[in-house]
């Protein structure tokens, strides 16, 4: 049986046992060194839906990743998709979002447990219909 949950209703206690030891080592958690990340935030997921085919969120840190996204595009490697938000709606593409990224960063168990050495994750997430709530205004 599978089951889909909002990842933030998933306890710490069972996500940090999760990942694998090699990624403890990382330097660069939020990928903050890259020119240009590629991710999954609001891929589909089921029979169905191909994480494969899904469109990704791509976000580009400098002028090296606007020209590496903008010779991709130009290739036809890459489609920039603008609507496909709820009831398509247009999704965000602009903005400063390091406020944002550094208050995610700083909660994040991960972090906290590398950072803090008498942090202890918590044995509950989020409610699900919090997570749920989260899960359908993120995507």
């Amino acid at each position: 049986q599978t089951v889909k949950a909002a990842y933030m209703t998933l306890p710490p206690s069972i996500g940090i046992p999760s990942i694998a030891e090699s990624c403890f080592g990382c330097f660069d958690y939020t990928n903050g060194l890259a020119d240009l990340v590629v991710g999954y935030m609001g891929a589909p997921f089921g029979e169905q839906d191909e994480m494969a085919t899904a469109p990704l969120m791509v976000t580009v840190r400098n002028a090296r990743g606007r020209a590496m996204l903008d010779r991709a595009v130009e290739r036809g490697r890459v489609e920039i998709v603008r609507d496909g938000g709820h009831g398509g709606a247009a999704l965000p593409a602009t903005g400063d979002r390091r406020a944002i990224t550094m208050q995610t960063v700083a909660r994040d168990s991960m972090v906290r447990k590398l950072t803090e050495a008498d942090y202890v994750p918590a044995e509950r997430g989020v409610p699900a219909w919090l997570g749920d709530l989260l899960a359908w205004i993120i995507c």
